[in-house]
């Protein structure tokens, strides 16, 4: 390579590393590094690749050293590894055919020659139009945590990269046939975004279904609640004549301990065994009714203590979404180990409300970076439904904080008291 040549090859490769990341970006959102860092790292895998490229030039060089310097790039964010493979992968695929289009498209290319750098520049062009498309097609929910089904999609952009790798190599004549065929493993990779895309999209779905699934069985049971609660009161309202002249008998003859007696029995009489909470908002009563019941049935120990004023003004879906989900995972826990229990605290103080939810469990915990990695059967949708407690607390300028020790799991939420009226 002369020097013209070097210098063109710089100055695209240092532009193809931003589209590189440009394209993580749309796979990760939170980062684990400061901005500097960031860029340091990006400049280093810069510095990597292209001092590869020209000290070897060779194709399954190439290919080694980016895949795993675009793994490397990856570990820079908040993610599991699936998401992180996936995203190298699809990155890199993409790279690789508008390489091999530029290359064989406007250059009379031939394998081992030495070649001008000018199709570098369309390259670049190629990789950005490709990575605009899939900003496009995917937006925001390529962030979300992979699910069920992405460990089949991934063989494609897999396959594709081997199937350039053997056509580079076999260095086919017939060279309408080789651009035809990349051009052909671009749009199927393209068509893996929108697949991605659509898969996403169908477990949100069924995210949601599952939820108002549960918001129908919080208020089945809150009806419940509220039915039983009117009939008892209804019932001591019907004998109040007889119980005040009861009272009275009792006050006139200074029996207190028999008065205390009979007005304990009558508070038994008209309280609900369902109905553990009473706040007055009737959306938290509801979920903590009905998940407090669950947990009574089916564990040893349950406490609770709520302490919030009515006038919170969360979303009933986004606070089934926070209470069910941590309630729900606390309970399964919980079951799983020998000491079934469950400690529930809601409280409002100094402009803050506090969700601190502690349960018991058995087994080891298993964690992908910052993500918990469930053990039920349908992990998928649970793992899912933790990203989305994150997502909502986030959205409410909240934090979520998650510790353990041996067999002890503790969640602590906090919201803004402002962002919830």
């Amino acid at each position: 390579m002369n020097t013209n040549d070097i210098l063109i090859a710089s100055i695209t490769n240092l532009f193809r590393v931003y589209i590189i990341w440009r394209f993580i970006k749309l796979f990760f959102d939170t980062g684990k590094v400061s901005k500097k860092m960031e860029a340091a790292v990006y400049l280093l895998f810069f510095a990597l690749t292209f001092s590869v490229f020209v000290a070897f030039h060779t194709p399954a060089v190439n290919i080694v050293t980016n895949l795993i310097g675009l793994f490397f790039l990856t570990l820079l964010y908040e993610g599991s590894y699936k998401k992180r493979l996936t995203a190298t992968i699809l990155i890199y695929c993409v790279n690789m055919v508008c390489d091999i289009v530029s290359a064989y498209l406007f250059l009379n290319y031939n394998m081992g020659e030495p070649t001008s750098q000018i199709f570098s520049i369309v390259t670049d062009l190629l990789i950005l139009v490709c990575q605009l498309v899939a900003a496009k097609v995917l937006g925001n929910q390529a962030k979300q945590e992979y699910i069920k089904g992405l460990k089949i999609l991934l063989i494609i952009p897999i396959l594709s990269i081997c199937m350039l790798f053997f056509l580079i190599y076999a260095n086919l004549q017939n060279r309408r046939l080789l651009i035809g065929e990349s051009i052909g493993i671009l749009v199927i990779n393209m068509v893996v975004f929108y697949l991605y895309h659509t898969l996403i999209d169908i477990h949100q779905q069924l995210y949601e279904k599952e939820i108002l699934s549960q918001q129908i069985k919080i208020y089945s049971n809150q009806l419940e609640v509220i039915s039983q609660t009117q009939k008892q009161v209804h019932a001591l309202r019907h004998d109040m004549m007889l119980h005040i002249k009861e009272l009275y008998n009792l006050a006139e003859k200074n029996k207190k301990e028999k008065m205390t007696e009979y007005l304990n029995k009558m508070e038994a009489s008209i309280r609900n065994v369902k109905e553990h909470i009473y706040s007055g908002n009737k959306d938290i009563d509801g979920i903590l009714n009905y998940m407090i019941e669950k947990a009574n049935t089916v564990l040893e120990h349950v406490e609770v203590e709520v302490k919030i004023p009515q006038e919170l003004n969360i979303d009933s879906f986004e606070l089934t979404v926070i209470l069910g989900n941590l309630l729900e995972n606390a309970i399964e826990a919980a079951l799983q180990a020998e000491e079934k229990t469950l400690k529930f605290k809601m409280y409002a103080e100094k402009g803050l409300v506090f969700i601190n939810i502690t349960n018991t469990y058995a087994g080891k915990i298993e964690k992908e970076g910052n993500r918990f990695i469930s053990s039920k059967k349908d992990g998928m949708n649970h793992g899912f439904g933790i990203e989305n407690v994150r997502e909502v607390v986030e959205r409410y300028n909240g934090a979520m904080d998650v510790t353990y020790n041996e067999d002890t799991f503790k969640v602590r939420v906090m919201l803004y008291l402002s962002e919830l009226r």
